[in-house]
Formats: structure tokens, sequence, C-alpha cells
């Protein structure tokens, strides 16, 4: 299972827990799924409960931090990325406990790019990068047929349902006054 895969079962999985542990409706839906969840492809996850349906789940994300091309692409996770490959390059030119300045130049630049991130959130992205992401061009909503023809091949004599899990990355607390 590649990385990917792993992050977005964990994520499943962590939003399951949560969700039992809340308690209520929460709880109910949550338990609507229990079964056996299995990693799938269009959509990311077949969920077979102990009934005679079969539930798939196709995961997304969306953020505060968006692009402003029409696809409203995560600008958060290229820099998540971007930083990523940063830090690799970094521990493969000396050891980890050895900085150049080079390496300090670089870590200034990262932190200066994490501040214009974090001041130029917004919720006008968050309702851009949803509806890029469920509607647009490559959105999710257009690829439900597809989806369910995927499911409907897998299993093909039970009853098939569709649900998002929606990934949200939002630091808004730049747009809040906290007077403690």
């Amino acid at each position: 299972m590649d990385k990917k895969k792993q992050n977005e079962l964990a994520i499943l999985e962590e939003t399951l827990q949560r969700a039992r542990s809340n308690g209520g409706e929460a709880r109910r839906n949550a338990d609507k799924l229990a079964g056996e969840i299995r990693l799938f492809e269009r959509p990311d996850f077949v969920i077979s409960p102990k009934t005679d349906k079969v539930i798939g789940i196709e995961h997304f994300r969306v953020d505060h931090f968006v692009r402003q091309d029409k696809n409203a692409q995560s600008a958060a996770a290229a820099f998540a990325n971007s930083c990523e490959d940063k830090r690799r390059q970094m521990l493969s030119n000396g050891a980890p406990a050895h900085f150049t300045n080079d390496m300090f130049g670089q870590i200034g630049e990262i932190i200066s790019q994490q501040i214009h991130l974090s001041n130029n959130a917004s919720i006008d992205d968050i309702r851009r990068s949803l509806e890029a992401r469920l509607f647009g061009t490559t959105g999710h909503i257009p690829k439900i047929g597809p989806y369910r023809a995927n499911l409907q091949s897998f299993c093909s004599a039970r009853v098939l349902e569709m649900g998002f899990l929606i990934e949200i990355h939002s630091d808004l607390r730049s747009l809040f006054l906290n007077d403690e």
C-alpha cells in the first residue's frame, strides 16, 4: 500500500473513531459504516457492512488557501510537498546536526512562505475549493456514474451507496479576535 493510500485510510479510520466517541447522530452515522474497509480506486474505499449493501467512499481535500486557477488547486498542499522535498534535500546534503548558512536561509524562506499562507487563508477559498472539488470539471459529482460502475463490477449483486469523506484543511485563526 502506498503512502497516499495509507494516509487516506488513517484519516477514514480516525474520522469514524471520533464520530463514534462523540455519540448521538455522529455515532449512528459512523455505525452505518461498520464493516470491512477495503482500499479501492475510484472510489477510494469500499465498505462491506453486515448487510446486503456496499458503500463506496471517495476521499478528497479542500483548503483554506488555493490557487486562483479554475480548479482551485491547493496552494497549501503544494507548499507542504515543497517543504518535504527541501527537508529531504537538506538531510541528504549533510549530517542532521550540522546546518549550513544555505540551510538556515531555506528554513527562513519556508517560515516566510508559511506566514504568507496563514495570512492569506480565507473562508472564500474553502468555498471555492469545495465547489471545484465537488462540481468542477474535475470534480467528484460528475464521476459518481463511473464510481458506481466500478462498484457494480466489484459486487454486482448488492445495493450500492456512495459517499464522500471531505478533509477540510483550515487555519483561519487570523480571522478571529481572541481576547482570552
